[in-house]
This record gives C-alpha cells, sequence and structure tokens, in this order.
C-alpha cells in the first residue's frame, strides 16, 4: 500500500513537472520575413524632425503634402489613408506601402541597402 501510495505521488509530481514547462516558440517565418524586406524597399520616414521618402536606396525630403501610394503624407509626419483614418509617425518610423508602421526603420533600411 505504501509503495503503490508513493508510486502515485511520484507520477503525479512528473506529470505537474511535464505541465508547467514553457512552450517552445515559433521562428519566425521565412515568408513573414520576405514580405518585410519587400515592405521596406519604399517607404516614408519621420527622421530628424522631417519627413523622406525613401525608394530604391534614394531619400527625397517631403516639403509638401504629398500622395503615397492612396495615403497622404503631410511633412509633419502625418499620415491619412483613404478611408478617413490618420496615424501620425514619431522620430525613427516609417510607413511602408501597406500603410504598416515599422519602429526601427533606420537598421532595417540599412540591412537592404
Amino acid at each position: 500500500m505504501k509503495r503503490m501510495t508513493l508510486t502515485l505521488l511520484v507520477l503525479l509530481g512528473l506529470a505537474s513537472a511535464a505541465t508547467a514547462q514553457e512552450p517552445k516558440k515559433k521562428a519566425p517565418s521565412p515568408q513573414k520575413t520576405e514580405q518585410e524586406k519587400q515592405a521596406i524597399s519604399e517607404c516614408v520616414m519621420m527622421k530628424g524632425g522631417k519627413m523622406f521618402h525613401y525608394k530604391d536606396g534614394k531619400e527625397t525630403a517631403i516639403t509638401n503634402e504629398t500622395i503615397f501610394h492612396e495615403m497622404k503624407v503631410m511633412p509633419d509626419g502625418t499620415c491619412k489613408m483613404k478611408n478617413g483614418k490618420s496615424m501620425k509617425l514619431k522620430e525613427g518610423e516609417c510607413c511602408d506601402t501597406k500603410a504598416a508602421i515599422h519602429k526601427d526603420c533606420q537598421k532595417m533600411m540599412m540591412k537592404k541597402g
């Protein structure tokens, strides 16, 4: 009886230890990484308090309201979508052709080029 109780306690302890482990995190899919690379080939970015348009490694300052892939981009960093939504970029952020904001765009641009 004691042996059976002890065996049951050991099995119960092993079962609880097995379920307490953290699940493994998935590695980022190569597809997503490829999409990010494609998205960064052209973007608008807030840098030094000014807006810039990046395309094919070339930087152009945005000094007037500009249309960028169906959204209006203002020199102050405001981006207005066709559906009426708007967002304002902060220093170092960029907005790609699909209206997705990336936080550390400068590093992503360096990796690309």
